[in-house]
């Protein structure tokens, strides 16, 4: 009785899209990165080491060729 007068509500569950094929190495490459430079920086003492993260963002992008993500 509480809830009779409300609009029915449908389903607007997104469903999960599919895994990517192919982009392996790019995608293994930016897990490792942030380990690299943690160990780098506890080995060097060196805090530009972190600078890895973004840098090889960049690359990583520059090499995927625009067509992933679009």
């Amino acid at each position: 009785m509480l809830f009779a007068d409300l609009p029915t509500q449908r389903s607007t569950v997104a469903r999960p899209e599919p895994p990517r094929s192919g982009g392996g190495w790019r995608d293994a490459a930016m897990g490792l990165l942030p380990l690299l430079a943690l160990v780098l920086f506890f080995t060097t003492g060196r805090w530009w080491w972190f600078l890895l993260i973004p840098a090889g963002a960049v690359i990583v992008r520059a090499t995927d060729g625009g067509g992933r993500g679009r």
